[in-house]
């Protein structure tokens, strides 16, 4: 159940957990920090604009969805016990059986999150950015604003300059 939690979860739920998890004051970071005695590393995750962007991108890094590791795992459990024990018998220990054997085994996964992640990332960027940003957190300012006024304005001229030349 915990495995596929992240593919139940809605995505507005997800935001709204990180969004507690970073809460400045009573977030579960900043409260970690404080009982391990760290208090100077305690930050306002989403309106410090040295981490504000990192802090969007962690919450859709790949180890914390599930596809990934359902797709890790039917890779390697496809992996045959013959070609496991093979290296075994030929003297790699379970590091280099990884490193040698599997980890080649896997590019045609590897190949495939890292199109996916790139895809959402380019999907869910703007909307995390705006639903972390919603408190009065400046993550949209910080990150998102600046590239989108020129996406927009480069969009403008495109339009523009389709519609003075539609009649050409």
């Amino acid at each position: 159940f915990l495995v596929v939690l992240p593919i139940v979860i809605p995505g507005v739920v997800n935001i709204m957990i990180w969004e507690r998890i970073y809460d400045p004051t009573v977030g579960l970071i900043n409260n970690l920090f404080e009982v391990m005695g760290h208090q100077n590393w305690q930050r306002v995750w989403l309106g410090d604009s040295s981490i504000a962007m990192w802090a969007v991108i962690f919450v859709g890094f790949p180890f914390m969805a599930a596809l990934p590791m359902l797709v890790y795992y039917g890779a390697l459990s496809n992996i045959g016990s013959d070609v496991v024990e093979s290296a075994s018998i030929d003297g790699a220990g379970r590091w280099k059986t990884f490193w040698l054997i599997q980890l080649p085994l896997l590019k045609p996964q590897i190949g495939l999150l890292i199109t996916l992640t790139f895809i959402g990332a380019m999907q869910d960027f703007f909307p995390h950015c705006l639903a972390l940003s919603r408190k009065g957190y400046n993550a949209f300012a910080l990150i998102y604003r600046p590239g989108a006024q020129t996406a927009c304005e480069d969009l403008a001229r495109a339009i523009a300059f389709i519609y003075q030349h539609e009649d050409e």
